[in-house]
């Protein structure tokens, strides 16, 4: 009997707003659980700064994982490694202040 090898987890980029192409409210990323990889993200406007807090959860009451500051027209990205940070609720953005514009790497 041959043993299947278990099921590969997939690294996936999650657009911060598909629609418009920039973050300017808070939103759920992704829901259930997942690893936090990694982010690459500019300040939109290019006038002002911008500020978003990353939970791990449905909204801000969530555990907070992780937080962004972006000055005027400047730009971030870190990778955390294969593990990342574990959500086990997904993965919720609170926009502070500004706008941003980009993508969250996950593996689910």
């Amino acid at each position: 009997m041959v043993k299947e090898p278990p099921p590969r987890r997939h690294n996936k980029a999650i657009p911060l707003s598909p629609q418009s192409g920039a973050l300017t409210a808070d939103t759920v990323l992704f829901t259930g659980i997942t690893h936090w990889r990694g982010y690459s993200v500019r300040e939109n406007t290019g006038s002002a700064a911008a500020r978003v807090e990353i939970f791990d959860g449905h909204d801000n009451t969530g555990t907070l994982i992780g937080a962004i500051c972006l000055a005027q027209g400047t730009s971030d990205h870190q990778n955390f490694g294969d593990d990342g940070v574990y959500c086990r609720q997904g993965i919720f953005v609170n926009v502070i202040t500004g706008s941003v514009r980009g993508a969250f790497y996950i593996k689910d």
